[in-house]
C-alpha cells in the first residue's frame, strides 16, 4: 500500500474513533442527566442515538435526490452557461454526496450499536 493511502486510512481511522467516543460520551452525559443510570438504560440510548444518526442521513440523502429531481430546480441549472455534460457531472455529484453521507452515518454507527447489541444480550443472558 503506498504512504499516501496508508495516512488517508489513519486519518479516517482516527476521526472515526474521535466521533465515536463522543457518542458514547454525549449518549452517557445525557442518560445520567435524563436519570437512566442502569446498563440497560445506556444501551437504549446508544439505539436512540444510532437511530438519530442513521434518520439524518437517511433523510439528507433523501431530500437531496428529491431537490435535485424536482423539475424547478432542473430549468434552473440549465439556465448557467454549463453544458449538458457539466449539469449531468453535477448531478452525479450531489447524489454521490448523499450515498457518501449514508456510507459515513453507517460506519460511525457500526461500534455503537455492536456495544447495545452486546450489553442487550449480557443483560439477558446472565
Amino acid at each position: 500500500m503506498k504512504k499516501r493511502q496508508k495516512r488517508a486510512i489513519l486519518r479516517f481511522a482516527r476521526w472515526l474513533i474521535l466521533v465515536d467516543a463522543g457518542m458514547f460520551a454525549l449518549t452517557g452525559i445525557v442518560c445520567w442527566l435524563g436519570g437512566w443510570r442502569t446498563w440497560q438504560d445506556y444501551s437504549n440510548g446508544l439505539l436512540v442515538a444510532c437511530a438519530a444518526v442513521l434518520g439524518f442521513a437517511l433523510a439528507s440523502a433523501y431530500g437531496g435526490w428529491i431537490n435535485t429531481s424536482s423539475f424547478r430546480y432542473q430549468y434552473s441549472s440549465t439556465a448557467s452557461d454549463a453544458d449538458a455534460l457539466s449539469h449531468a457531472r453535477q448531478a452525479i455529484r450531489d447524489r454521490y454526496e448523499g450515498l457518501r453521507l449514508m456510507l459515513y452515518a453507517a460506519i460511525i454507527c457500526a461500534l455503537p450499536l455492536g456495544v447495545a447489541v452486546l450489553i442487550q444480550y449480557g443483560l439477558t443472558a446472565g
